[in-house]
């Protein structure tokens, strides 16, 4: 199996978590999708028996949702935990 991490702007709350592993869901390959909005970090998985995942079709996927994203390369440092932001994103 193969996993990719990736950091992820503009999520908000709960719901741009269903956003964004929706998004995620229709890359091809793309078997599991763990997604905090808290943190702005997304892990997924793909499946072993397929290419690995491209990882510019998941920040593809996530930037034409409306989530800005870039991949968290192993070894690179976390981002630091993303202040809870006031409002919605309900209107995306």
């Amino acid at each position: 199996m193969t996993s990719t991490d990736l950091v992820i702007s503009g999520m908000t709350c709960p719901m741009c978590t269903a956003r964004v592993t929706q998004a995620l869901r229709a890359v091809a390959g793309v078997q599991t999708v763990d997604v905090d909005w808290k943190t702005g970090i997304a892990h997924v998985k793909g499946d072993a028996t397929m290419e690995p995942l491209s990882d510019d079709l998941l920040v593809l996927a996530l930037e034409e949702a409306g989530y800005p994203a870039r991949i968290l390369h192993p070894g690179a440092p976390q981002p630091p935990t993303a202040a809870v932001k006031s409002g919605c994103c309900c209107k995306r």
